[in-house]
């Protein structure tokens, strides 16, 4: 009897070994789930393979009411999609979205070291800030007076981490897309995750911190913002 409960403990244990794997696969799934992460891009080719929204314009245009990015320079948009003049239009009937977009100040102290980490010319980098910001305001400049308060653009000092979109922050089908550039790679190399359920804490934490980020970004103004004003009338830098 002795060596039959041995033999029955022992089956037992090794059963719930072999599981292990198993189960620890089922709690990483579980906390995933759980904090909200609903999506997983490992490069940008991942966005046209899994997103609903292949292109940027196509994210964008699924929100109802508000957007909110907090970017580096949106270079991918507006180098490559042309995604100004498709923002500015989503302040217009029928979509008449609140749109605030902030990105970085493009002579902030810290773009030395943005630079190096992003393996581009510091100089490089301001440009490309600038431009995305000249393309932007020209831009809303074309808008209604209307659809011009519904576009907002600010520029940020802080350090940036991350790049955001927030559709709908303050609504129940609301949406978070984090992008994360590598050091000295390729911006085609930047990793993303989504959040979609605002009850997590991780959800809000977020949402909350980079809300905030924006919020604290002062309005964007061509004269104090930009080191050559004349690069608005500059059609050859667009």
């Amino acid at each position: 009897m002795i060596d039959i409960g041995a033999n029955i403990s022992i089956s037992f244990i090794w059963s719930i070994l072999k599981r292990l794997p198993y189960l620890k696969r089922w709690t990483l799934n579980k906390r995933i789930r759980d904090s909200g992460i609903t999506n997983l891009y490992t490069s940008r080719d991942d966005f046209a393979k899994y997103r609903d929204a292949p292109k940027l314009i196509d994210y964008l245009n699924l929100a109802e009411k508000e957007i909110y990015i907090c970017a580096y320079w949106m270079a991918h948009g507006t180098e490559m999609e042309g995604i100004h003049e498709k923002i500015a239009r989503l302040t217009k009937p029928p979509k008449k979205l609140e749109i605030k977009i902030a990105l970085i100040n493009p002579k902030s102290l810290y773009i030395e070291s943005l630079a190096k980490y992003l393996n581009i010319d510091a100089e490089e980098v301001k440009q490309r800030i600038s431009k995305s910001l000249i393309k932007l305001v020209q831009e809303k400049e074309k808008l209604a007076p209307d659809e011009k308060s519904r576009l907002t653009l600010k520029v940020y000092d802080a350090f940036p981490i991350a790049s955001l979109i927030m559709l709908d922050p303050h609504y129940s089908n609301c949406r978070l897309q984090f992008e994360i550039k590598t050091y000295k790679r390729a911006r085609h190399y930047s990793f993303s995750f989504e959040l979609r359920n605002e009850t997590t804490q991780l959800f809000q934490l977020c949402s909350e911190a980079w809300l905030e980020l924006i919020n604290d970004a002062e309005d964007f103004n061509p004269s104090k913002h930009l080191d050559n004003i004349t690069l608005i009338q500059d059609e050859s830098v667009l």
